[in-house]
């Protein structure tokens, strides 16, 4: 064995070596909670060991107790992609959850919980969590059936407090679940929890116990400096309700020092200027939203919403903006994507309901995709006359968008799923204006596996928003009769997109009138 060979091998087990060493002394200072000193420990013991998941997760839950979210995110689904033993596994998409909680993204959260679940199924914190995520998105009987698995389980009596609680609220007992968790802030450790969980509840008609509640909460901040986080988003609800209910602009100093408060604290603040952006969308402050929105998209850029919601301000500094009742459509959760909804028809409004009208068309092009597009015939086998065409087309265009679009249609039909989707984000860089390459690239994602529903969205909000025949879209699905609440909602959905079209505008307000 020559000399070099035997000095390779002698510095592999001395990387070996720090590695491991790093990792223990990592470990040893995350449970004295010595966390920025872990962190380094950590990144350390990556450095030569970068394949070891359990390094991973363990940086993950030293980022995640800085509330550094971001770092945390980028640590688990590191170790995510090295396919790790299922317990790990698991710990790793309990993680995911808990980032995903802490942003109030709750339908996300509670995926997370339940993939971490279905790894290890007695894991009670992961349940409680579930349970309380399922409680926000106000999924009562869910939320019951594992409040009611954890009734089985031996948990201490601050665990007990909170779960007592949790049932209440799954029978939808509110005043039942307030004093359990009022006894609970008195455990030190629950504190935070409990009051967190209060300023949710007394959210509605409970505004002394919500004030003062706020009042202990800012006292925490010294040692909970996500205090301001969880003030920041009860404050935002608060703010919108008053602005819905009344359709005029709400009291604003004190919610804006909040917010101010919370960018300062450097917890979530990407949620922070999120909230920010929209305080300013609902005020018309268009370059204001934009900045705002743009600032959330560079702190956590995976939130795709962040950067479409600053293309749209962008869009609407140059559109003629309208009064209540428009502006404050877009608010409500339920309609958040409504041009999803445009795009994908429910049981009782089949797509070939609409074949008829399409008909009306006058853009041949237009027509035959739309036509297309309700039959879906891109999962389907083409051809062989459009496997031809496709053949003409590649060889009498240069390299550019058109091409990429026929390659990725080619690769999907042959199976390669994750190239045809690389192949159209290749398409949208070529041609960042047309619409054909997000819609498809939706339309693929919606059957392949490990895709965010963020970025699905993402790329059908800007395929609807740049196709030219959106409106007609949307105009044609008032064809067929409706019942007038369901026009009133179907209107509401469009005016969301299309604020200033003035038959909608009319229609709508006929409809408030004739209800009144």
């Amino acid at each position: 064995m020559s000399c070099g060979i035997i000095l390779g091998m002698g510095a592999m087990a001395t990387s070996a070596w720090s590695s491991e060493r790093y990792y223990r002394e990592g470990l040893q200072l995350l449970k004295q909670r010595h966390f920025p000193l872990a962190t380094e420990k950590l990144r350390q013991a990556l450095q030569n060991e970068a394949d070891n998941a359990e390094i991973w997760f363990a940086l993950g839950v030293s980022l995640y107790q800085q509330q550094d979210l971001l770092g945390a995110y980028h640590a688990y689904k590191a170790g995510l992609r090295l396919l790790p033993e299922l317990a790990l596994q698991a710990r790793l998409r309990s993680g995911l959850g808990d980032i995903y909680f802490e942003q109030q993204d709750f339908n996300t959260a509670i995926d997370a919980y339940m993939q971490a679940l279905a790894y290890q199924p007695g894991w009670s914190g992961v349940r409680l969590k579930l349970a309380t995520a399922l409680l926000r998105e106000q999924r009562f009987e869910e939320a019951l059936f594992h409040s009611e698995q954890l009734q089985q389980e031996s948990l201490p009596p601050a665990e007990s407090l909170y779960l007592r609680s949790l049932i209440y609220l799954a029978r939808q007992n509110i005043e039942a679940a307030i004093p359990a968790l009022e006894k609970l802030a008195f455990y030190p450790e629950h504190r935070f929890n409990a009051r967190q969980m209060l300023t949710w509840l007394y959210q509605k008609n409970h505004d002394a116990a919500y004030q003062e509640n706020k009042i202990a909460l800012k006292q925490l901040a010294k040692d909970y400096p996500e205090v301001y986080r969880v003030i920041g988003f009860s404050e935002s609800q608060r703010y919108f309700d008053c602005y819905l209910e009344t359709a005029q602009v709400c009291a604003a100093s004190d919610y804006l020092a909040t917010l101010q408060n919370w960018q300062l604290s450097g917890i979530n603040t990407d949620s922070a200027y999120h909230a920010f952006g929209t305080y300013n969308q609902i005020n018309h402050q268009w370059a204001e939203a934009e900045s705002a929105f743009t600032r959330a998209h560079q702190i956590f850029p995976e939130h795709t919403e962040y950067q479409l919601q600053a293309w749209q301000m962008k869009q609407a500094q140059k559109k003629v903006t309208y009064a209540p009742p428009w502006q404050k459509l877009a608010l409500s959760s339920e309609e958040a994507y409504p041009w999803r909804r445009l795009s994908v028809w429910s049981e009782t409004q089949r797509p070939e309901a609409l074949l008829p009208s399409l008909e009306k068309v006058t853009d041949q092009d237009l027509k035959g995709f739309w036509l297309g597009f309700f039959k879906q015939p891109w999962y389907e086998t083409p051809t062989l006359e459009m496997q031809k065409l496709w053949l003409q087309t590649e060889k009498e265009i240069k390299d550019g968008a058109e091409k990429k679009v026929i390659q990725a249609w080619k690769l999907w039909v042959a199976g390669e799923r994750k190239w045809a989707l690389a192949s159209l984000k290749s398409a949208q860089m070529s041609a960042p204006d047309w619409w054909l390459p997000y819609g498809l690239w939706s339309l693929f994602a919606d059957q392949t596996a490990d895709v965010p529903l963020t970025e699905k969205r993402h790329n059908i909000e800007i395929a609807y928003s740049l196709n030219p025949i959106s409106l007609k879209i949307a105009e044609l699905r008032f064809h067929i009769p409706l019942e007038p609440n369901m026009e009133r909602i179907r209107l509401k959905e469009v005016l969301t997109t299309f604020p200033d079209h003035e038959p909608f505008q009319y229609r709508y307000l006929q409809l408030l009138q004739s209800a009144n």
